[in-house]
């Protein structure tokens, strides 16, 4: 398939120090499959030494999206390591444990980076995370934003939110795409930021366009809007 040639590309454009060719081949990927975490680790690994802050970002984004903690062993030992570089030595210690977990469950010999890691200085005075789960969310949220981060924003219409098929919550909205009407669906914590958010309510959206999807990059108020103007 067409994305596993890219993901393979974009890894040797990155080894030959082609880095902006490299990370436009991974975005290319990513943005039509947002949930892939191998995807996210190599955009990660490409922003390593220009943006260390803007990786540790894309590292958490693909540890949230990873669903089998052995195939994204890689990821989490590269989240403590880069962790640690930007002096995050708290969620470092925790990215360390979980990669030294992993090893541990799965009955494999750790390797010398890991031992180094777990060896350092910064690893003997780390602190533990209180709650890794919200520090993982709230850095995967930057990548998510960056990722889309020239969208444009459209004007739209709060329509409410129902209970999907699978049970969870979902909330509506339409956008105004240049006289062209749209309705796209979105989880309700996207919309969280809009207070009052009223049956109606006149909202700003910046919209990732991939091909007929739409996808919410993140929502406003629109205070010049009145109800279902749009």
């Amino acid at each position: 398939k067409p994305q596993w040639l890219h993901y393979h590309k974009a890894l040797l454009l990155e080894r030959l120090g082609r880095l902006e060719e490299a990370e436009s081949m991974i975005l290319s990927v990513i943005r039509s499959k947002p949930k892939e975490f191998w995807a996210w680790h190599a955009l990660a690994k490409i922003k390593e030494q220009s943006d260390p802050k803007l990786s540790l970002s894309y590292y958490a984004k693909s540890c949230e999206c990873c669903l089998d903690e052995k195939f994204g062993v890689r990821v989490y030992e590269n989240l403590g390591r880069v962790a640690a570089d930007v002096g995050k030595i708290d969620l470092a210690k925790w990215a360390t444990d979980k990669t030294a977990e992993i090893h541990t469950t799965q009955d494999w010999r750790f390797k010398q980076s890991l031992r180094d890691m777990l060896e350092s200085d910064w690893y003997a005075s780390a602190p533990n995370l209180e709650n890794p789960q919200q520090e993982i969310d709230a850095l995967a949220e930057l990548a998510s934003h960056g990722l889309y981060a020239d969208s444009p924003v459209h004007p739209g219409t709060y329509l409410g939110t129902f209970t999907a098929k699978n049970g969870k919550e979902r909330s509506k909205i339409s956008v105004n795409r240049a006289g062209q009407i749209s309705e796209l669906t979105c989880a309700p914590k996207d919309l969280s930021q809009i207070d009052p958010l009223d049956l109606g309510s006149p909202i700003n959206a910046k919209v990732f366009e991939d091909n007929d999807r739409l996808i919410l990059v993140e929502a406003g108020a629109r205070p010049d809007g009145h109800q279902f103007d749009c």
